[in-house]
């Protein structure tokens, strides 16, 4: 115990604190740099036309249950041939 401060001394936390610090810190840098990423590299590339493969079909799907809609309840779907 400190007889100034009435606190108790603890220059180990301190250090433990900067122990873990260090250790988060490398496993991170292992983490961003380690060999995996030039595995993973490309598949953003392969992300992006799946994407949009999915995004057409759900699309069309929309559209057919739309016009399907539509029938039903009597209402032309071409609204180009309303106007």
């Amino acid at each position: 115990m400190n007889s100034d401060t009435g606190r108790a001394d603890t220059p180990r936390s301190g250090q433990a604190r900067l122990g873990r610090l260090d250790g988060a810190q490398r496993r991170a840098g292992r983490v961003l740099c380690c060999p995996w990423w030039d595995r993973l590299w490309p598949l953003p590339w392969y992300l992006i036309p799946a994407t949009g493969i999915i995004w057409a079909v759900l699309r069309a799907r929309y559209k057919h249950a739309l016009h399907q809609q539509s029938l039903e309840e009597g209402i032309p779907a071409d609204f180009d041939r309303i106007a």
